[in-house]
Order: C-alpha cells, then structure tokens, then sequence
C-alpha cells in the first residue's frame, strides 16, 4: 500500500546514543552536523560497562539515510557504509554489525 510508506530517512535520524553488541560495555553517541552532512561520534561506558572513553571527533559522511564511515579505526582500509533500519531503531552496518538505539536497548 503507497500510503503506507513514511518516506525515507534523512540524515537527523543518526543523532543518537547506541549500543554495539559486539562492545557491550560501550555507548556510542552520534552527532549530526548543522549543515546534515557529517556525523561526529563520542564513545563512553554504559552504566556498569568498562569501556575507554574516547572523545568527539568526526566519524562519518551523511546521505539521506546512509552513513558511510570513513574513520580508518573503524572501517580499516576502506570505507564501511550503514543503513538506517527504522524497524529495529538501529544502523546496519555493511560488515554485519548493528547499532542499536538505547531507546530500544536496555543499558
């Protein structure tokens, strides 16, 4: 059904904290640009985790509802891209991993 479609996601929905299973002691925030075109990620420890803090620094590249990850820490080499999966309230990233929201995620 068309009307059913909620159209697709802009660049705003990435602003967030996240939870990575594969890291379960770490919170991942996301901070969109003013302009929507980078995202700046922070990481700290979830309430009870043991995660090192790292401090702000931009991350990745924003379009519509990709985000593509051009920080060599985390895609390696190349480029890692992810997708917005408005389902689950989580990225999905193209090496398999999920982020998923906190608002979904006990932590």
């Amino acid at each position: 059904d068309p009307s059913a479609f909620a159209g697709c996601a802009g660049p705003a929905v990435f602003a967030g904290r996240y939870r990575d299973l594969a890291q379960p002691g770490c919170l991942m925030q996301l901070r969109v640009s003013s302009n929507s075109s980078a995202a700046y990620m922070s990481r700290g420890a979830a309430p009870g985790g043991n995660c090192a803090e790292a401090p702000e620094r931009e991350f990745a590249t924003l379009k519509g509802g990709t985000i593509i990850v051009h920080d060599v820490q985390h895609a390696g080499s190349g480029l890692l891209q992810g997708f917005w999966n408005r389902n689950e309230s989580a990225i999905e990233w193209g090496d398999g991993t999920r982020w998923l929201s906190v608002v979904n995620v006990a932590v």
